[in-house]
């Protein structure tokens, strides 16, 4: 498999910035949904509740026991109703405590697969890796190959098939010896990642009772466990605090995987590298999840701390100020602007200085030299979480009536662009 063969299109090329975009928005749609499902799930168990309730005023009586306490007695034509709505009842409920084990399932599952399709991807993009496969092909096998392309494309393939088999640490360490790189620096996050592959195994194959293995692997990776709570025969349960924090777990660990392994890797890439990671952050962003931008950008400072150009860093640098500024933290958020010159940058960064300085009579200044040139787009004062709070103030107001001719709150009806992609 060499260089020639890549560049002459024999071997599929895929995309990895696609596919690190697929993998955040499948995590995405599963943080979404689980919220929805749960909302719904916990409507159903009040609402059965409530009729259940409703039942016993209306057909039941009470009757004292020989304690003292209360029992309710229902005429023998009502018990099949009763039986049938109690039923009901734990279902619901039932549901509502196995539901999100699924979903637990569900992030571990998108993870692999976007590990699989992560590895394949490198080793397309580098064929030297292939030359250290050890996978082997019967003679009479290789016979009913139509090329020597799909006998090699087959052996990558088991190749990833034997990585994903593998315990989740053990991929770890895998990917560290084969791209001889150091995984774990940097990714804290580690024991809190451990803990909740070795949890998703439990309900895939133990109904979620811990194992003698899920407190040993737990133990071997520094995961803090309270053995007063939990032990051997303990059922494990996922609440929506649990879930959140498995969600942003998976998706740090992906992407800070992804960034390393692509920029060591492929560094003849690394400007597509940056604008993956930025379109991420940025996203993250939008969706006020303030907290992971920091540490995705903390994260890229100190062990990324390179990037394709001059103005990749200056927009991860405005992308964290904002980050703390909107987490309330208007002190970091100026030190972090304060630390770059701006002066010799375009108005985008100016008018994006001045705005996270709260400087707004600085900002309509930049954004009247901007005018319609399409530096800043109306969408993009209407977007941008830059502009948050200027949005809201007289001298926005005032400024974009005078740049675009129309008051800011008349938006006309959006139209996609040539692209098909963006809003105008």
């Amino acid at each position: 498999m060499t260089k020639q063969q890549l560049e002459m299109g024999e071997i599929p090329l895929l995309n990895i910035s696609a596919d690190i975009e697929q993998f955040v928005e499948d995590l995405e749609s599963l943080r979404s949904t689980f919220l929805l499902v749960m909302e719904t799930a916990s409507s159903s168990i009040t609402a059965k509740a409530l009729a259940l309730d409703e039942f016993f005023k209306e057909r039941a009586s009470e009757v004292k026991d020989a304690d003292g306490g209360v029992k309710y007695q229902v005429p023998a034509e009502y018990a099949s109703d009763m039986i049938q709505r109690s039923k009901e009842l734990r279902k619901a409920v039932n549901g509502f405590n196995t539901i999100p084990q699924s979903f637990i399932v569900a992030l571990i599952s998108k993870y692999d697969f976007f590990l699989g399709r992560l590895t394949k991807q490198l080793f397309l993009h580098k064929p030297e890796l292939c030359a250290t496969i050890e996978k082997k092909i019967d003679f009479s096998d290789l016979l009913e190959f139509e090329s020597m392309q799909s006998a090699k494309e087959f052996l990558l393939d088991k190749e990833v098939e034997s990585l994903l088999r593998k315990s989740h640490t053990e991929q770890f360490e895998w990917l560290a010896k084969k791209f001889s790189i150091k995984l774990k620096v940097g990714l804290d996050i580690w024991p809190q990642f451990v803990e909740l592959t070795e949890r998703r195994n439990l309900f895939a194959h133990c109904n979620g009772i811990v194992s003698d293995q899920y407190l040993n692997v737990c133990a071997k990776h520094g995961v803090s466990i309270d053995p007063n709570e939990v032990k051997i025969g303990t059922k494990l349960y996922v609440t929506p605090e649990y879930f959140n924090h498995s969600y942003e777990c998976i998706l740090e660990v992906g992407v800070k995987l992804s960034q390393v392994l692509w920029r060591k890797t492929l560094p003849s890439q690394v400007d597509s590298a940056d604008r993956s990671f930025m379109e991420i952050t940025f996203e993250l962003l939008c969706t006020e999840q303030y907290p992971l931008v920091i540490m995705f950008h903390d994260f890229a400072h100190k062990y990324i701390n390179k990037f394709s150009n001059d103005e990749a860093k200056k927009m991860v640098l405005v992308n964290l100020a904002l980050a703390h500024k909107w987490s309330g933290d208007n002190a970091t958020a100026f030190r972090i602007i304060k630390s770059e010159d701006w002066s010799a940058c375009s108005n985008r960064f100016k008018i994006a200085e001045a705005v996270v300085l709260d400087d707004f009579i600085k900002a309509s200044k930049i954004m009247k030299a901007i005018g319609q040139n399409d530096e800043i787009r109306k969408s993009e004062y209407r977007n941008w979480p830059l502009f948050l709070e200027y949005r809201k103030t007289d001298t926005f107001l005032e400024t974009y009536e005078e740049v675009f001719g129309k008051p800011f709150l008349l938006v006309d009806r959006p139209t996609l662009s040539k692209s098909g992609k963006e809003f105008d």
